[in-house]
């Protein structure tokens, strides 16, 4: 193939994403719409979940949870973003209690930079406060 040819030819396409099904997930009494490729990419319990391994759907093809939805919510804004959360107050300081909460719920689902990260933050911020 000549200089010019090479030149001339077409770049080759950039890989196709195969689109991620939507998922349904139960955590309590509230339903959470999100995308498999959200929950799966750092938490290998959602991965094994809602692979086809188990018949772990319920009838209506949601997936159920038993865990506290206000929590999850957490959880699910960090697996959709990946930004970390900051739980603060003026005039109350950092809210450790509910940081110890989610590092529970990180720990459970098995998403390692979040646990690390709110474990990192509980023991820096109580290290200095005392």
């Amino acid at each position: 193939m000549s200089d010019t040819e090479s030149q001339d030819a077409p770049a080759s396409p950039l890989p196709m994403l195969t689109p991620s099904r939507q998922v349904i997930i139960q955590v309590g009494d509230r339903r959470f719409t999100t995308t498999e490729r959200t929950m799966i990419e750092e938490s290998p319990f959602f991965e094994s979940l809602l692979s086809e391994r188990w018949d772990s759907a319920q009838a209506d093809g949601s997936y159920f949870i038993d865990a506290d939805p206000g929590l999850f919510e957490h959880i699910l804004r960090y697996l959709r973003r990946a930004v970390l959360p900051v739980f603060y107050d003026k005039l109350k300081g950092h809210d450790h209690a509910l940081y110890l909460a989610l590092l529970e719920e990180a720990k459970y689902f098995q998403i390692a930079r979040l646990a690390k990260w709110l474990e990192e933050k509980v023991l820096n911020d109580v290290l200095i406060e005392d």
